[in-house]
């Protein structure tokens, strides 16, 4: 019994040491790098300006009530297949209207 204690007791030492090794000390670093421009987009460009607007319908059981915002700056993409890819959209809400002035307060 006391022979398969000393080859036991060493054996897993041993096992022990192995196992708490850390794997990721065997590894390279990670490189970090300026993100590359994205590639353009073919399609076609719209962008928004004074003239743009948008709007929306809200709708209730009684009837619905029209409105949008006035002031949209921005732009965006669309592809050949309908897609729409990059962009960006600002809506100021404070230039929010309605079809009821109570409604636009």
């Amino acid at each position: 019994m006391k022979n398969i204690a000393t080859t036991l007791v060493p054996a897993f030492a041993t096992l022990a040491l192995f196992s708490c090794e850390n794997p990721a000390d065997k590894t390279t670093d990670a490189k970090v790098t300026e993100a590359a421009p994205a590639a353009a987009t073919a399609g076609t460009k719209y962008v928004l300006g004074e003239s743009s607007t948008v709007g929306f319908t809200g709708s209730k059981v009684t009837g619905s009530h029209d409105g949008g915002f006035k002031t949209v700056t921005g732009f965006f993409t669309v592809g050949a297949d309908d897609s729409v890819s990059g962009g960006t959209i600002d809506i100021d809400v404070n230039s929010v209207f309605s079809d009821d002035e109570k409604l636009t307060e």
